[in-house]
């Protein structure tokens, strides 16, 4: 039972490690709105004014995930935009990124027939 435990722990930790947050792309990412980025996803106006003013305060809260996520989904948030339009990076683990380039690697082979996979009738 304790090894059981144990290792359902240990998956538990692995699906919840998986991704982190990261502060420096975040920040990036708020930077680029802030430089042009706002204004190729269609902001005008009033609204590109809200948007940037909005991003740079953003940029003061990104060193943490959870004061970002306080400060970017709180009342600050412009009311037009929704809580999936926040900027937010997660950097996924190396060991995870490794796992999907092997599989696009074995799809990949797939598609152009250099593995021959037996089929059972």
């Amino acid at each position: 039972m304790a090894k059981k435990k144990q290792i359902q722990r240990t998956t538990e930790e692995i699906i919840k490690d998986r991704l982190k947050y990261d502060s420096e792309a975040t920040y990036k990412e708020l930077e680029d709105g802030i430089n042009g980025g706002l204004e190729e996803y269609g902001y005008m106006d009033d609204d590109l004014d809200v948007m940037k003013e909005y991003y740079k305060n953003c940029q003061m809260y990104s060193e943490t995930e959870w004061e970002y996520i306080a400060f970017a989904h709180g009342d600050d948030k412009p009311n037009f935009i929704d809580h999936d339009q926040v900027p937010f990076v997660e950097r996924t683990k190396q060991w995870l990124m490794i796992v999907y380039d092997g599989f696009d690697e074995i799809c990949r082979r797939i598609k152009d027939n250099e593995v021959i996979i037996p089929i059972e009738k």
